[in-house]
């Protein structure tokens, strides 16, 4: 099978909100009425900013993994701090390497912009895959910095 993860282009804003909806849908945003017309939105817009980063994962010519990111200004400190918005990779095309090579551009990519204090990388749900995602983070110097917990409102 021959994949391969490039630049996400702003023609794919569509094909990436259906996967990154797919991954909504699979934490806590599933007890949410998710506006997908703000996630198509919100994915254009991170492909064309200057301050967005977004790759894809293509298999045959179709997308089938996704893997956003932005820059957010620190609200305390001077600087700004490259955050994971959504990483999602079709069940049908897991197993290979495709995340890791996804985490390591990402982590690139920040690490060539000025004034960036840290990279975040944030576990949405707890499933199967949770250690090894932990795993990889560890093997590239991500420390764990805090645990998240929701009360959802009726």
């Amino acid at each position: 099978m021959t994949y391969e993860i490039v630049k996400a282009q702003a023609k794919e804003a569509i094909a990436i909100s259906k996967l990154l909806y797919d991954s909504l849908q699979n934490g806590v945003d599933k007890n949410f009425d998710i506006n997908k017309e703000k996630l198509v939105d919100h994915v254009f817009d991170t492909i064309v900013q200057h301050d967005g980063f977004a790759v894809v994962l293509k298999h045959e010519g179709k997308v089938v993994g996704c893997f956003m990111g932005e820059l957010t200004k620190h609200r305390y400190a001077t600087g700004y701090i490259a955050t994971e918005l959504g990483v999602y990779i079709h069940p049908e095309h897991r197993g290979e390497n495709h995340f890791q090579e996804m985490l390591d551009q990402f982590i690139c990519w920040s690490s060539k912009k000025p004034d960036v204090l840290m990279t975040t990388f944030s576990i949405g749900q707890l499933n199967a895959t949770t250690p090894w995602v932990r795993a990889q983070l560890k093997k590239r110097n991500f420390i764990k910095g805090d645990e998240n917990y929701y009360l959802l409102r009726n």
